[in-house]
């Protein structure tokens, strides 16, 4: 067969790059820019099946997740957030420990190994799927109360944390600025203020209690968040409770040496 519409070229490369980006039939591009300035009505017209020149949810994260990893894998950003966090969550435990008399002392590679969110970063794809997952059961009492179903709340979670993800991608110069925390500051504020904004979108009409419901969404997925963390690191405790002596320091002489 000779079919010059099938041949490989660098224009056919060119044009399958501008059809999945820019056509308007998978309007990438259209799809990111109308959840940055629009999310709750570009929601809601997706829910009433129109907006059929955008990406469909699935396939939005997933090209958002492409780029986000080309960003945090690539230049090795996941691993030093991942290091940051497992020896921020060490200290914080040995100064408890500390605190109550005990000598034992956890270190960042056993948080690594003990904590999903910390573990699940050296696997990015699967981190974000299980903070997906986290995301839409804790839209629960926003969107279901307002009338949106499960598959809808998930369409709307793909579209909302895929989002997320891509304004969050110019904000990775903070890990290279040793800004770790800070970062995890703005990154807490930016994505309530998105959560409330895009939940009073979705209402109909928007009004103030709308806001409050986004918000609630937030501190539903913090503490969800924080189950799912804190139980294996409650688990490591109480080991080290009961078997100090396998987590004993090294002197300081030694250490330093």
């Amino acid at each position: 067969m000779n079919d010059a519409t099938h041949s490989l070229s660098f224009k056919s490369f060119f044009h399958e790059i501008r059809q999945e980006f820019g056509s308007p039939d998978r309007g990438f591009l259209l799809t990111a820019w109308k959840m940055c300035t629009a999310p709750g009505p570009t929601l809601r017209e997706v829910f009433r099946g129109e907006g059929a020149e955008l990406t469909r949810p699935v396939r939005y994260f997933l090209m958002v997740f492409t780029f986000y990893g080309l960003v945090y894998i690539s230049t090795g950003a996941i691993g030093i957030t991942a290091a940051d966090t497992s020896r921020h969550m060490a200290e914080w435990i040995n100064q408890a420990h500390a605190v109550r008399g005990i000598a034992a002392r956890i270190t960042p590679s056993e948080i690594a190994k003990a904590n999903p969110f910390t573990y699940y970063l050296q696997y990015p794809l699967v981190f974000e799927i299980i903070v997906t997952i986290l995301l839409w059961a804790a839209s629960w009492p926003a969107l279901a109360r307002m009338g949106l179903n499960a598959t809808e709340r998930l369409g709307a979670t793909m579209y909302i944390y895929g989002t997320f993800n891509l304004l969050q991608i110019p904000l990775v110069v903070f890990v290279f600025m040793g800004r770790s925390s800070t970062l995890d500051v703005v990154l807490g504020l930016l994505f309530m203020a998105y959560l409330a904004w895009a939940t009073h979108g979705l209402a109909a009409p928007p009004n103030r209690l709308a806001f409050l419901r986004g918000i609630g969404w937030y501190v539903i997925l913090q503490l969800l968040s924080g189950i799912v963390i804190g139980l294996p690191l409650l688990m490591m405790v109480r080991d080290v409770d009961d078997h100090p002596a396998q987590h004993v320091a090294a002197p300081a002489s030694t250490a330093s040496s």
